[in-house]
């Protein structure tokens, strides 16, 4: 593995593209996302601290299935595919370790679908900055996210991005600055939270995917 620094928004990956490299993040946030034929765009599933990115299609297709972006800069542990298979099928321990990386983000992105249609905006992203910043091994810390990138994340228009954030911050629950965000009160932030937190704390548990820790 190679230590690698990811700058906020580099590009890793397009849909269709072959996968040269896999990346586990340290204390980056990989997105990913998919875009309709009208250029809206969505984001489908996230990798932090807890896994690794692409291991499924690595070991199916060896091709994106989506669009693949840091959307929180940082630093990851960069491994080629081939050292990657050839890994998993010599240790056993690690070959079920990746698959319930895997199993997380089958379950996450079941329950994203659910999360965008059932829960309103303030909801989704409370929970999603407290997601953020504890799967980039943040807490507390400075969230280098733009206003755009979370209207992507939730489907929304920035605009409603940045009146759901203000709402935050005047709670006390945020402080923002252009081009970022920090949460300062995540007990009062998690109550604004969607149920989605509290399963996907519980999700990562069972499957011994541990905290990460700063």
């Amino acid at each position: 593995m190679v230590l690698v620094d990811l700058e906020r928004g580099v590009e890793i990956g397009v849909e269709g593209e072959a996968i040269a490299f896999i990346y586990f993040p340290l204390n980056a946030l990989l997105s990913a996302s998919r875009s309709s034929l009208d250029g809206f765009t969505v984001e489908t599933r996230v990798v932090g601290c807890e896994g690794a990115a692409n291991v499924a299609q690595t070991m199916g297709s060896g091709r994106f299935s989506s669009h693949l972006q840091a959307q929180i800069g940082g630093q990851a542990l960069r491994i080629s595919t081939n050292a990657f298979r050839q890994a998993a099928a010599a240790s056993t321990s690690f070959g079920e370790a990746i698959w319930r990386g895997v199993e997380f983000q089958l379950w996450e992105t079941e329950q994203s679908c659910l999360c965008l249609a059932a829960h309103p905006v303030e909801a989704r992203l409370a929970r999603w900055l407290l997601e953020a910043e504890e799967r980039s091994a943040r807490r507390g810390g400075e969230l280098g996210i733009t206003h755009e990138f979370m209207g992507i994340m939730l489907g929304a228009q920035r605009t409603t991005v940045t009146r759901v954030l203000g709402e935050l911050s005047r709670r006390g629950l945020v402080a923002t600055r252009r081009g970022s965000v920090r949460v300062t009160d995540a007990e009062g932030l998690g109550e604004v939270a969607c149920e989605c937190r509290a399963q996907s704390v519980a999700e990562r548990g069972r499957l011994g995917l541990q905290p990460c820790h700063a």
